[in-house]
């Protein structure tokens, strides 16, 4: 009996010791901080350094920026809200359909300006500012002068430089990197007809407003500043008659090409007699 006693005691030893919680093991056994090679994962907020050989051209103050604006607006359907503040740091983008799409801001070169996204996607759209005029174009030309009479412009995905000499070449920005200099196989030239001068870039014709230089295309893109953020729905949504007669047109385009179509699978093949 005593010695039945005693293996019973033993073992009831034992499992107290397997339940006991050694208090360093908590620590050992805690999520380990993420490596440092997962913080540098985080997506790039800034635009890449601006070459040297940009430095001699003027720069917009994003800070002007700050307040509403109406932009892409050649089109009733088409117009978005921009709403800057922080300095220009910050733009909130407000569509016709009321989604808000928040981006930082920076200066990506003289004439661009450098979107960012939550997900850290970029894009760029070209600028020009002028006192109170503000161009953003994603397809037209903009371009400033320097002092010395050289001009960059900013096209697309491209940034040409044009030298006082007249010799012209472009860099991009690849990866948060710009890319060495290429002379450009497309002219640029400098015109003068009438006493008033034209850049041509890549066969588009710039001229002269208000100090920066635009095409046809940016030329149309002009900025307007609204009131405040209440003013941003009204201006942004057509009328009802707009979309109504937008619809209408949109329907007999279709019923056009489908016309079109028909008769092209029903007509008869001619033969030679």
């Amino acid at each position: 009996m005593h010695r039945s006693l005693g293996l019973h005691a033993v073992a009831l030893a034992g499992l107290c010791a397997c339940g006991r919680v050694d208090p360093g093991a908590e620590a050992k056994h805690e999520p380990a901080s993420p490596p440092a090679a997962a913080a540098e994962q985080r997506p790039e907020r800034h635009a890449a350094a601006m070459p040297e050989t940009f430095a001699g051209f003027p720069q917009p103050e994003l800070a002007n920026l700050d307040g509403v604006w109406l932009v892409d607006a050649r089109q009733p359907r088409h117009g978005v809200a921009w709403m800057i503040e922080a300095e220009g740091s910050k733009l909130t983008i407000l569509d016709r359909h009321g989604r808000e799409t928040v981006y930082d801001v920076t200066l990506g070169s003289p004439c661009a300006l450098r979107l960012i996204d939550a997900d850290g996607v970029a894009e760029t759209r070209s600028i020009a500012l002028s006192e109170q005029r503000l161009i953003v174009t994603s397809k037209g030309a903009v371009a400033v002068a320097a002092p010395d009479g050289s001009m960059l412009a900013c096209f697309g995905h491209r940034t040409y430089q044009i030298a006082a000499d007249g010799r012209c070449r472009y860099t991009t920005e690849t990866l948060a990197a710009w890319t060495d200099p290429v002379e450009a196989d497309d002219a640029c030239e400098l015109e003068i007809v009438d006493g008033a001068r034209s850049l041509i870039i890549a066969g588009q014709r710039l001229r002269e407003h208000d100090g920066v230089w635009l095409d046809e295309v940016a030329a149309e893109d002009p900025a307007v500043r609204m009131e405040d953020r209440a003013a941003a729905p009204p201006a942004i949504t057509p009328p009802p008659e707009a979309e109504s007669e937008a619809a209408t047109s949109e329907t007999r385009a279709t019923d056009s090409l489908l016309g079109r179509r028909r008769a092209h699978h029903h007509a008869k093949p001619l033969h030679a007699a």
